[in-house]
Formats: C-alpha cells, structure tokens, sequence
C-alpha cells in the first residue's frame, strides 16, 4: 500500500525550498487559469472554457492532492476517500479533455470522421470511471497509464490533422498534448523502473500538465483571436455588401427620381402643348368656319346672283381645304401622340406616290402663280410607312406654297444615295437673312406665321414632319441653298433590306 508521506526539517519548512516554492506556483497557476476560464465561460457562454476548467479542476484533484498529497487538509475521511477512488478523478480529466478537443476543434464541422473514434475513447474513459468508482485501484492504475497515453496521442493527431488542413488556431493546441503524451510516458516508464526514480521524474507530471494548461490557455486565446478576425471580416463584408447594396438602391432611387422628373416633364409640357393647341384650334379655325357659316346663313340667297354666289364659294374654297388639311394634320398628331398606331412599313414606288401627290396640289400652286416642279429622276421603290411619307410631302410642299411669293418655283428632288433615297422641297426663302434655321430644325406647337398671301395654319405640321421621318429611320433636316431654303429627309430602299 503506498502512503504519501513528506519529510522535510523544521527550518526548510519555515525558509520554505525550491520543491515548495515549485508547487506554490503549480498550485497558483492551476487555481489562477481555473478563475480565468469559468469567468469567461459565463461572460462568453462558450462550452470550450467550461471543459477547459473541468479539465484543471479534474488535474488538480489528481495531481495535488493525490500524487502530491495535499489531499491531509481537507480532512481524514476526505484523503482516505480520494486515495481509495483517485483514478476517478483521472478518468474525469480524460473524459472532459476529450470534451474539450472536440469543441475547441470544432469536429462537428471541420472533421465529422473523427468523431467515432472520440467516441470511442470516451467509451474507454467511461469503462476507467466504472473501474474505478468499483474500487479496483491497481487495474485502474494501470489501465490510466495506458489511457494516458492513448488518449493524448489522438488528440494530439487530430490537431495536427486540421492544422494541415489550414487550422491555424491548433499549433499550440498540438504542443500541449505532444508534451502531456511525453510527460505521461516518461512518468509511466519510471513507475515501471525503466528510469531511476527521482524527485524529477515524480515532478515531471506537475511540470508537464503545468506547462500543458498554459499552452492550451494560449491555443484558447490564439482561437479567440482568430474568431474576432473572423467576425470582424464577416462584419466588415456585410458593411460592404450593405454598403455596395445602398448604393445600387441610392442608384436606382435617383435613376427613378430622373424618371419621375422626366415623367413629370412630360406631363407638364404634354398638359402645356395641349392648351397652346386647344388656343390655336380655336382661334386659328374659328374664322373659316364663321365665313362658311355666313354664307349659309344668308337670309335672302335669291338676292345674290350666280356670280356673286359662285364667287362666295370659291373663296370660301381656301378655308375648307384650310379646314381639310388641318384636321388631317389633327388626327395624325392625336394618333401620334396617344401611340395607338405605329409606322405600318411597306415597300411602295415613292415616284408615283409624289407625282400623285402634286396633281392635288397644281391648282394651289397656280392660284398664286407658282410652279411646282419635280426632276424626272426614277428612284427605287421605298420601305416605309407611306402615309407617314406623304403627310410629310404634303406638309412640306403645303408651307413651300404657303411662303413662297407670287412667280416663284417649288422644286421636289427624290435622288438615290447609296442605299437610301434622298427627298426634298425646296423653295425661294423670303429673307435668307433673318431665317434661324434651329427654329425649323427644333419646332414647338406655336400659332403659325401668316403666308405669303395670308394663308393661316396651326403651327402643327412641321412638327408632324420631323417625327414622321424620324419614326422613318432619319430626322428631317434644313439648309439654305443660296437664295432657297430646302427640307430634306431619307428613306430607305425597298431592295437593301432584303425586301
């Protein structure tokens, strides 16, 4: 039976040895890192810290007070117990070492594999405690020895298993088993009398679980580390997603902000196009209509005589076709602006279409004396929406006789270029001079400037003629060609798309 007994004289004790002043500071260190550890583990919830201190507390019962035999002040009854069970405490060491390796590893995620063979050396812990809560020292004896050492080697492989795999966290971790497994086999070897035993080889296990226990606190804070870092960038990428996030919505709540704006421009200038069109409707077809409606009126018609009557229709000839081209300039421009029509594209021979076009518009022409002329030059057929085509030629040649003066000549070009066909009217200009050419080339709905026998429009269809042509594939343009002004556009060939 082995009995813990220290001998020392009367003056060490009260100078105090190296040996004493040793365990002092094993014990200091022991209770100092068991504190720490339970405070963190309340403060951070963390299981790690509590398995850790499980650890100490189980160590410090093994080692201090039944190797080292401070086991005497706590009582008789207590030291007879614990040195009736002690391997209880070891098999409680082992068991939460176990507990410990596998949460500061995080196995669950980073190797689920080896989680049965912890498994398995929690089993082998288990069967120590039963061994030894039976009271069979000499086997538990033994069997802690060989558990020791099995027990410390495979902890130590799996920290060096995920250390290789980029668990940076595990050095320390690895250092703490590798020296408890040689502390473990050097102690086991000189109880065995493989090594002559000492006063070193008895303290090597305090030395060595010390040393142990401050390594393991370093592997705890080195994982702390790591986890703030890791928290800390998790923290800083979600700022940066929410940041980058921000600004796509910043983005896009302006870009909904400019639309809105637009949108509101729009309706303004839409609601503002509507009265200036409604005012110039009204006060622009007002006076044909009153003429006609003087007319038919009359209260005798019998007083009037053939002439006299033939001469009221004639004249009132000019305001029905007036009336005519301005509710057709009317409807296009409604169909246009509620876009319930598109551009209904088609191939046409653009030839015919004009020529038709300037018999309707010969005798306007010779009622002021003016000559329309267009060149004898035959153009392939177009694509494009004819309707629009010709609204656009009936406007431009409608102002070209509007502002051109008595004698003068109204030219219509249609030339191929490339694979386009180029369209123009051209005609004297009344002052070249003062003509600002962005005002045709930028129209807004306005009351429209008399012609040059007086003829009065509604300002509408040159702004019919530049989204028409538009619509067509090119803008509307204008030059001055010496003393003439010219509108010209394109369109396309009917043969260059594949038509």
């Amino acid at each position: 039976m082995l009995l813990p007994i220290k001998l020392i004289t009367s003056d060490n004790l009260a100078m105090g040895t190296p040996k004493l002043l040793l365990e002092s500071i094993y014990i200091g260190v022991i209770f100092s890192l068991f504190l720490f550890n339970i405070f963190l583990f309340f403060s951070l919830g963390d299981k790690t810290y509590l398995y850790y201190s499980l650890y100490i507390f189980s160590l410090f019962f093994y080692v201090v007070l039944y190797l080292k035999g401070y086991s005497y002040l706590f009582g008789d009854q207590f030291r007879i117990a614990l040195n009736t069970y002690p391997h209880i405490f070891h098999s409680f060491s082992a068991i939460t070492a176990v507990l410990f390796s596998r949460k500061f590893l995080n196995l669950k995620y980073t190797a689920p594999s080896w989680i049965r063979w912890y498994n398995v050396v929690f089993a082998f812990c288990v069967v120590e405690f039963l061994i030894s809560i039976l009271g069979f020292k000499s086997l538990g004896a033994s069997y802690a020895q060989v558990l020791g050492v099995v027990n410390t080697i495979m902890l130590m492989a799996a920290g060096i298993m995920l250390w290789l795999k980029g668990y940076k966290s595990a050095k320390y971790y690895i250092g703490a088993w590798a020296l408890m497994s040689l502390t473990i086999m050097a102690f086991t070897f000189s109880l065995a009398g493989m090594f002559r035993t000492s006063d070193f080889t008895f303290n090597l296990l305090p030395l060595g679980s010390t040393v142990e226990l401050l390594l393991l606190a370093f592997a705890l804070g080195d994982r702390y580390r790591d986890l703030i870092r890791s928290e800390r960038k998790t923290k800083d990428e979600n700022l940066r997603i929410v940041r980058v996030h921000n600004e796509e919505l910043e983005k896009v709540v302006a870009e909904r902000t400019i639309q809105l704006h637009q949108s509101i421009d729009k309706l303004e200038a839409s609601n503002a196009v509507k009265n200036k069109l409604f005012s110039i409707v009204a006060h622009d077809l007002r006076s044909p209509f009153n003429s006609l409606v003087s007319i038919f009126t009359l209260n005798d018609m019998d007083m009037l005589s053939l002439d006299e009557l033939k001469h009221l229709l004639n004249a009132s000839r000019k305001n029905i076709d007036v009336i005519h081209h301005t509710l057709d300039n009317l409807l296009y421009w409604a169909r246009n602006q509620m876009d319930s029509s598109g551009s209904f594209f088609s191939v046409f021979d653009l030839n015919r279409a004009t020529d038709t076009l300037l018999h309707v518009y010969q005798p306007l022409a010779l009622n002021k004396s003016i000559v329309l002329k267009m060149e004898d030059t035959e153009v392939p057929e177009v694509y494009a929406d004819r309707n629009q085509v010709l609204l656009i030629l009936r406007n431009l040649i409608d102002n070209a006789i509007k502002f051109t003066l008595p004698g003068g000549c109204i030219r219509i070009d249609l030339k191929k270029e490339g694979n386009e066909v180029r369209v123009s009217v051209s005609n004297p200009a009344i002052d070249p001079g003062r003509l600002n050419l962005d005002t045709l080339r930028w129209p807004n709905i306005q009351a429209s400037t008399p012609g040059t026998a007086n003829e009065r429009g509604i300002g509408l269809g040159l702004q019919l003629c530049h989204e028409f042509a538009k619509a067509n594939g090119r803008k509307l343009d204008v030059q001055l060609r010496g003393e003439n002004i010219e509108f010209y556009f394109f369109l396309k060939i009917g043969s260059s798309i594949g038509i």
